[in-house]
């Protein structure tokens, strides 16, 4: 299965030969640097327990979200609209440091 999400710096086009490089017969998964979890979602499964794991704790609380809550997740983001003007407005609300907003 595919990510869910892109992620800057991701390892989409990487994750088969990765996960070949895996011993085989380990008891758990840690995927330390998860970002957009590419390679954890390449495989359906790496080991019996599975940790994914990222300094940033959003993406860390959405995946949370999408596991413990996926019904009230689909309900808040129901009808949603994706834009330019949505994407600006929310990034000017979270002032997230690292991200560069510009209008041009």
């Amino acid at each position: 299965m595919k990510s869910f999400i892109p992620w800057i710096g991701g390892k989409s086009q990487l994750a088969k030969k990765i996960i070949a490089e895996f011993p085989r017969d380990c008891g758990r998964y840690v995927e330390v640097f998860g970002g957009g979890g590419s390679v954890l979602f390449a495989s359906d499964r790496h080991a019996p327990t599975e940790v994914y794991n990222d300094a940033n704790g959003e993406l860390v609380n959405l995946f949370c979200c999408i596991k413990y809550h996926p019904g009230e997740l689909a309900k808040e983001i129901d009808g949603y609209v994706n834009s330019r003007e949505i994407f600006y407005d929310i990034a000017e609300r979270l002032k997230c440091p690292g991200y560069i907003v510009s209008q041009t």
